[in-house]
């Protein structure tokens, strides 16, 4: 629905040393089409993949993009529907020449609605000129952050030493994941300020989306994804006690849509090895989902 803006964004660089990777996700769209306007402009490079794989596995759709750009040193996953101000690429080589032991670098947001109208009240919470990974990962978690996937650009070589994308069903986390494994080894982002990228906040983002099956998926995602963390990041870090808070947070977000025997089996695969008393473990889980719906009882009676 917004390609042609997207793509339209990147012929505008002022920098046109890049060349454009287009991974067509077997989209029932001309997408072709719409990358031909840009082909005497950009360098492009189409490929129309066999199979819809975005609909199942998002990461793994990624993935098969990214594979496209088989000898680039630095890599911009960038999305369909966003667009990138026109001097990005140009502050980011320049930006990049002053930093050059960086592994990922970062450009602030600006969140649009679907007719490129910012969001004047959002939460454009901007990052600082350089953040230590953990500090990323816990103001990311507590919503004092806002992290995306198009806003970061990262070493290939990089990329493919962490195993590439950390992948969660819905790859519900896999982006936060995987910005903080890229930035691990050196232990920083840096953020480049002069410029930013625009992500368009529209129905088709599936981060809203309590319908279905949807609710209990993301929260089974959230638990492998805390469980990563903490096998990353160690205790040494409080990480534990952090995530554990974090995880009150999503049950309290999505419990009212799943049921109690399905809560049971989430918040169990959690505390699997962190309570060895399966007394104990038994009663402190069902406190745990016992407080959330009183509390999600009040919540909803003070509406």
């Amino acid at each position: 629905m917004f390609l042609d803006e997207a793509i339209g964004s990147i012929a505008k660089q002022t920098c046109r040393d890049f060349k454009l990777y287009v991974g067509d996700d077997c989209s029932p769209y001309e997408i072709k089409s719409i990358v031909n306007k840009y082909t005497n402009i950009i360098n492009i490079e189409y490929k129309r993949f066999d199979s819809n794989l975005g609909g199942k596995d998002l990461v793994a759709q990624w993935e098969r993009c990214i594979d496209m750009a088989n000898n680039e040193e630095w890599i911009w996953l960038f999305s369909d529907d966003d667009i990138m101000e026109p001097n990005c690429v140009e502050e980011f080589y320049r930006f990049a020449s002053r930093n050059s032991d960086a592994d990922i670098f970062h450009f602030n947001v600006k969140i649009i609605d679907q007719y490129n109208n910012e969001y004047v009240n959002a939460s454009n919470l901007t990052f600082p000129d350089k953040i230590s990974s953990i500090d990323f990962y816990k103001k990311r978690m507590c919503g004092d952050l806002n992290s995306y996937v198009v806003e970061y650009i990262f070493k290939r070589d990089t990329f493919y030493n962490v195993n590439r994308f950390e992948s969660f069903d819905l790859a519900w986390g896999s982006d936060v994941a995987t910005t903080l494994k890229l930035s691990l080894k050196k232990g920083y982002i840096t953020t480049c300020m002069k410029c930013n990228v625009k992500w368009r906040r529209s129905n088709e983002n599936i981060s809203p989306n309590v319908k279905g099956d949807f609710p209990l998926r993301k929260l089974t995602a959230v638990v492998k994804f805390l469980l990563w963390s903490e096998s990353v990041l160690k205790t040494g870090n409080n990480i534990t006690f952090f995530n554990f808070k974090m995880l009150l947070s999503r049950i309290l977000q999505f419990s009212p849509h799943i049921k109690n025997g399905e809560l049971l089996k989430i918040l169990k695969q959690y505390f699997e090895n962190k309570i060895n008393v399966p007394v104990i473990k038994g009663v402190f889980i069902w406190s745990v989902i016992l407080s959330c719906r009183v509390l999600n009882w009040f919540k909803n009676r003070a509406k």
